[in-house]
């Protein structure tokens, strides 16, 4: 009988040893969505006022997003030669096309460049390179993370990753450009996104769609 009892907790014993534990990883990313959670929860209280005026904070912004963007992107190519997983392709796209929209938000921003005035494009530009950069971003990242749901760690062949190592991060390239483009160009002939110092109904609509993008990606990691 005591044999046997001892048999069974050390079953349990082994048991409990071989069971997953919780990840480095998944406990670092539920530790910072719960920070971001709790920052946006006490920023709520402040979100309608205006803040102060800030001299140049766009140009600072537009050019820290571009040198952040671009190095993620670069490393993203590192990891990507070391193991050609196809999610891995589109994260690199996607901060490549982030990268180039945060150039063209520079451009378009009033006084980023010149004083007063964008250094390019009309008063809608800003609001549709904005709106076309965290739809992109967020179109992008959500891909990503689906096909590591669906493919997992499954590596694409090495003729075939060489192939797509130049394709997809042209097709951002080249989507990046032709938004910014279209935004300068044609920018009044746009949709309004912006009027009489306010957002319209469809600037909201594009807004919650990168919203839910985004946030769909976080529950697919979860």
């Amino acid at each position: 009988m005591a044999d046997t009892q001892d048999r069974f907790l050390q079953t349990g014993v082994t048991a409990r040893a071989g069971s997953p534990a919780v990840s480095a990883a998944f406990a670092t990313t539920t530790t910072l969505i719960g920070l971001y959670l709790a920052i946006g929860a006490v920023l709520l209280a402040f979100a309608d006022h205006a803040g102060p005026e800030l001299p140049g904070f766009n140009a600072l912004f537009s050019g820290g997003v571009f040198v952040i963007e671009g190095v993620t992107c670069f490393l993203l190519m590192v990891v990507y030669r070391r193991q050609p997983r196809r999610s891995v392709l589109l994260l690199v796209a996607a901060y490549l096309f982030s990268a180039l929209m945060s150039l063209g938000y520079l451009l378009a921003y009033p006084g980023a460049i010149a004083p007063g005035r964008p250094l390019m494009g009309t008063p809608q530009s800003i609001a549709w390179i904005y709106n076309s950069w965290i739809v992109g971003f967020a179109s992008l990242t959500f891909a990503a993370v689906l096909l590591e749901v669906l493919y997992g760690a499954r590596r694409a062949p090495d003729r075939k990753a060489r192939r797509l190592a130049v394709i997809v991060p042209t097709m951002a390239a080249v989507a990046a450009v032709l938004f910014i483009t279209v935004a300068t160009v044609a920018g009044d002939q746009l949709p309004l996104l912006a009027t009489g110092g306010a957002w319209t109904s469809l600037n909201a609509i594009v807004n919650s769609t990168a919203a839910i993008l985004l946030a769909g990606g976080v529950v697919l990691i979860l």
